[in-house]
């Protein structure tokens, strides 16, 4: 294979102005090019995401980034990132290990063909970013310093959003109180025995069984092993409807992960969202106060795809030998992350709560007659 197997040759994004490299700007949705900031207007391609059959879903094919890229993959966590040809990383976005290599991209994939483009800056995730941390009081202080405020980066992450139209039977069990007045014995605190009338609640359960019918969209599954699931789902929602067709200088200045969970390991998870939310739906259409033995057979009549490039701004830290990601939604602005506790803060709190309080009780001994 050639050096070149895995590049596509395009033209560069020069700045008409200075000759320099333009990258694509969130706040004015352009390309800017940031030495003497011209800019260049980008049309929005307003032809509605096309959509695929997963079951005929073709993964032979190879990325097609749109521009020369070079592939980046971080010693320390595995990831591997698309980068412009021109640029360099000194710190892998996901771990912030500095052990980066250069490698080759052989691996056939899907190629993105959506995308969302950055909206928030790099100032303004930053500043959100600070605005959440400084709410975590006992977060070290280090995770709140300008350095880590820094090491923020820009990652298109690829998200596979599927839809399907199911139906299932099912059958279960419902279960519907009843009360009964009974007359229980007990002993007085005169040690009398007394009786009363008690209401005793009981379950009458009966077999059911039905048809259940409904349709999912956009059931999203980040594609990467590198960001958790659960934090990806903490920074939605997207708005989806400003989904545009994939254009590389839209990628042009920021990194884009590649996806490390191929489509069919994406649809068995959103499969298992789906198969609760159709399990939902059925107990609340069997109704009654309680349920047990539920059996569900869905058929998945139609399920469509599509590879879809979403903004994150993320910031890693290190922390006792763990790492913690925090994410900034590049389009809303909404962040997440769980952030370290210095047990040092949590010492010196307490420790203050308690000199508090051994004063108050000293207080209260001199002064309390």
């Amino acid at each position: 294979m050639s050096d070149n197997a895995s590049k596509v040759n395009t033209s560069k994004y020069q700045c008409r102005s200075c000759g320099g490299n333009m990258e694509f700007d969130p706040e004015s949705q352009s390309l800017k090019c940031p030495f003497c900031s011209d800019t260049a207007p980008i049309e929005r391609d307003e032809e509605k995401p096309a959509v695929h059959d997963y079951r005929t879903a073709d993964t032979s094919a190879s990325h097609n980034w749109g521009e020369e890229k070079r592939l980046i993959k971080c010693e320390s966590c595995g990831a591997e990132t698309m980068i412009d040809s021109a640029k360099s990383a000194d710190f892998c976005a996901f771990c912030g290990s500095s052990h980066i290599l250069t490698q080759e991209d052989t691996n056939p994939a899907i190629a993105p063909e959506t995308v969302i483009p950055f909206k928030i800056s790099k100032n303004q995730a930053t500043e959100a970013f600070k605005q959440w941390i400084s709410k975590k009081k006992f977060a070290p202080n280090a995770l709140k310093s300008r350095h880590t405020m820094e090491s923020i980066s820009g990652v298109y992450m690829p998200f596979w959003s599927f839809d399907s139209k199911t139906e299932s039977d099912y059958t279960a069990e419902k279960g519907t109180y009843y009360y009964t007045n009974e007359m229980k014995t007990f002993t007085d605190s005169d040690g009398k025995v007394q009786t009363r009338e008690e209401k005793i609640r009981h379950t009458r359960w009966e077999k059911v069984a039905g048809n259940y019918i409904e349709s999912f969209d956009d059931v999203n599954i980040v594609a990467s092993d590198n960001v958790s699931q659960i934090l990806a789902k903490d920074i939605e929602p997207y708005k989806l409807e400003e989904l545009t067709k994939y254009d590389p200088r839209y990628i042009s200045g920021f990194l884009a992960e590649r996806y490390t969970v191929d489509i069919h390991q994406g649809w068995n998870m959103a499969k298992n969202e789906i198969d609760e939310e159709i399990a939902s739906g059925i107990i609340e259409e069997i109704g009654g106060d309680e349920h047990r033995n539920l059996n569900v057979t869905t058929d998945y009549q139609t399920i469509d795809y599509k590879l879809m490039m979403l903004p994150i701004w993320i910031s890693s830290y290190r922390f006792k030998d763990k790492v913690y990601n925090f994410l900034v939604n590049g389009q809303t602005g909404k962040v997440a992350g769980k952030a370290p506790t210095s047990w040092a803060k949590v010492l010196g709190l307490f420790g203050g709560i308690a000199g508090v309080t051994a004063i108050i009780i000293l207080l209260i001994k001199l002064f309390g007659k």
